[in-house]
């Protein structure tokens, strides 16, 4: 992680979600993660051992030949000695291993693959704690292709009111309750069927369901935690194989909606005490947790995991994932823990 990116969590952590809404550097498609403290980082600290996985969006020989090229120049220009080199997925996804870098020439080194504008995805990161032990992943835009409310109001004929509300809400413009409050009350009276029937119509994201199975294979737990209802939550998690799920739960009479939700809401606050309460269970630390997420609803749970990362995310999540995924799929997420494609679960 980067001292900018450091920094944005470290304000976000004390004054809340406004603070990401003043203007900080982003992210973008790749990310150097560099966890340590603030004064610490004012010193050029000396990595034992760090990892530059870069992964492509199809298989591009000659892209990789670019990519080699401009790892191994830059390593002679900051007198690093040449780093280890092997595929995770020959000319797909594959790993720079560096011994004694510095802080100054890794984030130098990000920054030079992020101005090639290459559709690539990458991330310099310590090899320790490279493989987490928990997952924890929002649903909507991240996992699936869909905001299941906005797929309802179709249904009803009042998009246009509830996509505009959703928006606000992933923007971090609108308080996450309260948008989600004017959308389910804009349902008042309508079947409960009609989220049944929406369940057939959810798609996956690219390499969602390769990476969830991959990850329990190798005894990883997975959580589906989402501020989405639970009817649509429970089917993704059969569909895509995840060990546990949060969601919100709307209350119904005589099979309708009142329009009402029932119990504590799931927003920001409520994916980040589902995150804690997931680690005491599995008796883990935050470092080896990896959260995954889209929009400002994530902000909590992402700040406090040790791999976070924005898939396709929202402008107001840039300056807090130590890795954006723009140009390649959730597999992304395997290989930068180091998996090998022969190493997936069939799916």
């Amino acid at each position: 992680m980067t001292l900018v990116h450091f920094n944005a969590r470290l304000r976000l952590l004390i004054t809340g979600l406004s603070a990401m809404l003043n203007p900080v550097q982003h992210c973008h498609t790749g990310g150097y993660l560099y966890k340590t403290d603030a004064n610490r980082q004012k010193e050029p600290q000396v990595e034992s051992t760090q990892v530059l996985t870069v992964v492509t969006r199809s298989e591009q020989p000659d892209l990789w030949e670019q990519i080699k090229a401009l790892v191994g120049n830059m390593s002679v220009a900051e007198n690093l000695a040449a780093p280890g080199f092997n595929w995770l997925a020959e000319n797909k996804a594959a790993d720079f291993h560096f011994n004694g870098i510095t802080a100054a020439s890794g984030q130098l080194l990000t920054d030079r693959l992020e101005q090639q504008h290459w559709p690539v995805d990458f991330l310099l990161q310590r090899t320790e704690h490279r493989r987490k032990k928990l997952l924890v992943a929002d649903m909507e835009a991240t996992i699936i292709r869909q905001e299941m409310v906005d797929e309802m109001a179709r249904v009803i004929g009042c998009e246009d009111t509830i996509m505009a509300i959703t928006r606000q809400a992933m923007a971090g413009e609108l308080d996450f309750s309260r948008s989600l409050e004017l959308r389910i009350a804009a349902f008042k009276g309508q079947p409960l069927s009609l989220m049944r029937d929406l369940c057939h119509c959810i798609t996956p994201n690219p390499g969602a369901v390769t990476l969830i199975k991959t990850l329990r294979k190798h005894g990883v737990h997975t959580a589906l935690v989402t501020g989405g209802f639970q009817i649509f939550a429970d089917h993704v998690m059969e569909l895509c194989g995840f060990d546990h799920t949060s969601a919100n739960r709307v209350e119904t009479e005589a099979q309708q909606f009142t329009g009402r939700l029932l119990g504590p809401v799931i927003d920001s606050q409520g994916k980040k005490a589902a995150l804690f309460r997931l680690i005491r269970e599995q008796q883990l630390r935050p470092a080896q947790v990896c959260a995954v997420g889209d929009g400002a609803n994530d902000v909590e749970m992402l700040i406090h995991a040790g791999l976070a990362v924005g898939y396709q995310p929202k402008e107001v999540l840039e300056p807090v994932v130590d890795l954006c995924i723009r140009h390649t799929d959730l597999t992304t997420l395997l290989y930068v823990q180091g998996y090998h494609r022969d190493e997936f679960a069939e799916t």
